[in-house]
């Protein structure tokens, strides 16, 4: 059987692309649209990969941290392959070099990227909610609901909280330090709902959330773009 590319198969893509090359992070074959050489750096990175890998770090927030951080079998990397690994690097200044060097991802991804350049403010807001609030975690979680196993479900929520709490932390310490840059934050967003095949604020597909594998990613694009489209949060 011929291998086709890893996204185009993961989302339905018609017709799937010929590889061009493998994800450096995740070792995942893809095609020239799935997949880019990183300006600057060379390296091969998937586009689901790229936000975490890339553009996260651009904006000014640390490298995703391993969940959980300690148990019986030791660490344990989040589904999807994320959870650090040394990788994460600021690659752009702003949004306009971003645009300007990765022409074709840019344009690719502008709708989704304006969504959250609207909204960046607010997913951050529900992020720091769901973070600390308990109220707002179940108002956020009841539109939310990705599987009907409550073991499942208790464990997509988890991930979340803790995607939440990280994020929170990672965007409060850029910004104290001066370095936080919400263009790239917003586009990392962007980017990422794309990536999966999701129009941010839509509810999304269970094994398409987890193709993200930095929890960061997961609880805005699964959890904070669908709660402000549907503005449940109460305060």
């Amino acid at each position: 059987m011929p291998a086709t590319c890893y996204r185009c198969i993961a989302e339905d893509i018609e017709p799937p692309g010929d590889p061009f090359g493998v994800c450096l992070k995740c070792s995942s074959m893809m095609c020239r649209t799935c997949g880019n050489r990183i300006p600057k750096r060379a390296r091969f990175f998937c586009v689901i990969c790229f936000p975490e890998i890339v553009l996260l770090p651009s904006a000014g927030l640390g490298e995703a941290e391993s969940w959980p951080p300690s148990g019986p079998g030791g660490p344990r990397r989040p589904r999807g392959g994320g959870g650090g690994g040394g990788m994460a690097e600021a690659v752009f200044i702003d949004s306009t070099e971003f645009e300007t060097l990765m022409q074709d991802l840019a344009e690719a991804t502008r709708d989704s990227r304006d969504f959250f350049r609207r909204e960046v403010r607010t997913v951050t807001e529900y992020a720091a909610a769901y973070a600390k609030q308990e109220a707002e975690r179940k108002a956020i979680n009841e539109i939310t609901d990705y599987s009907g196993h409550l073991e499942e479900e208790e464990e997509r929520r988890e991930e979340a909280l803790q995607g939440a709490q990280q994020l929170i932390r990672h965007v409060e310490l850029a910004r104290a330090e001066e370095r936080l840059r919400e263009d790239l934050l917003a586009d990392a967003f962007g980017v990422a709902a794309w990536s999966i095949g999701v129009k941010p604020g839509d509810r999304v597909p269970a094994e398409r959330l987890a193709l993200l594998g930095d929890l960061r990613l997961r609880f805005i694009v699964g959890y904070a773009a669908p709660a402000v489209a549907s503005s449940v949060v109460t305060s």
